[in-house]
């Protein structure tokens, strides 16, 4: 993987870098990675009322709040063979609802001075338009092995499955 080559964002679900079902599959190409971020271009799948359960968006996608997180996911295993799980965020910004259905952009720029902190995500519309913004996010990261790393998330995935087993993973 090059840091500037386009890479479909399939070959992260199907590699087992990512776990998520089909629908929280929304990463449709990687555009850009690098040391100091990535940029991914986005696309979440239509889900019914029904289907969001719980987390059915109103004014908020929690989907597209999960895109981000499988963001830090992609970018701790590609620089630091590390899984990775949020723990903080300071702020977040809604501008506008992220909507099922429409391609959109995520950046995700790295803090070089602390290994598990992002400085910033940004999801924004093709021609610039903000959806939204988070600042300082901090994530743990731990150094686990290929086979490791993919069981790990087979064995979340399962948890996920039990202990909301009206939601969609799958």
């Amino acid at each position: 993987l090059s840091n500037t080559d386009n890479y479909p964002g399939s070959a992260f679900y199907q590699d087992g870098t990512l776990f998520h079902g089909p629908k929280f599959q929304g990463i449709q190409q990687l555009l850009h990675i690098s040391e100091q971020g990535l940029t991914l271009e986005c696309l979440l799948p239509e889900i019914t009322v029904h289907e969001q359960g719980p987390f059915a968006t109103d004014n908020f996608n929690p989907f597209a709040m999960d895109l981000a997180f499988q963001a830090m996911l992609i970018w701790a295993w590609r620089f630091q063979k590390s899984g990775s799980l949020p723990l903080s965020m300071d702020m977040l910004e809604q501008f506008r609802l992220v909507p099922f259905g429409s391609k959109f952009y995520l950046s995700m720029s790295v803090n070089k001075n602390s290994p598990g902190a992002i400085n910033e995500f940004s999801l924004q519309q093709r021609y610039g338009r903000k959806l939204n913004h988070r600042q300082s996010i901090k994530f743990s990261a731990q150094r686990i092995k290929d086979q490791i790393f993919q069981n790990y998330y087979h064995k979340i995935n399962a948890a996920y499955r039990r202990h909301w087993p009206f939601m969609p993973f799958s």
